[in-house]
């Protein structure tokens, strides 16, 4: 036996023996990391139990107010009221059509004026919602949603 050979048993029984005590000590922390992983299990479930309690809960409270306030607890602008304000944007010479608000119309279809009065009160509805939205600091923007800002016209 040469000097090589002994120098390659003494590296595979190093790494024999790092293997064994890497092994050895995997074994010893198995209970730590079962304990561990059930742990984890149980509080994420314990937390996905108390979520949905407490949504419960605000939808339970929300149904109360809905009850007695009824489904008309936001701003309701109807269309005619949305007709008066466009007519005093353009009595103050504004164009939508130069603002680029009237998206795509069919400038030869029959009822262009009817296609041009819809995309009117669009987007003067959608600045009406975004002049409600931004009017004051802190609105709590996870909370709002569309619904509470009900504006009677429809989205066309």
């Amino acid at each position: 036996m040469g000097n090589e050979e002994i120098k390659e048993k003494a590296k595979q029984q190093i790494k024999q023996k790092a293997k064994s005590k890497v092994r050895s000590i995997i074994i010893a922390n198995i209970p730590t990391i079962v304990i561990i992983l059930v742990v984890l299990v149980i509080a994420s479930s314990v937390y996905a139990i108390i979520s949905q309690v407490v949504d419960s809960i605000k939808n339970i409270g929300q149904s109360i107010v809905n009850f007695f306030l009824g489904d008309k607890n936001g701003i309701e602008i109807t269309d005619e009221q949305l007709d008066s304000i466009i007519a005093t944007v353009e009595s103050l010479g504004i164009d939508y059509d130069d603002l680029g608000l009237l998206g795509e119309i069919d400038y030869s279809a029959e009822d262009v004026q009817e296609q041009m009065q819809k995309e009117k009160r669009k987007y003067t509805r959608m600045f009406l919602e975004a002049q409600v939205v931004t009017q004051e600091i802190n609105k709590r923007w996870s909370r709002l949603t569309r619904t509470s800002i009900s504006l009677s016209c429809k989205w066309k």
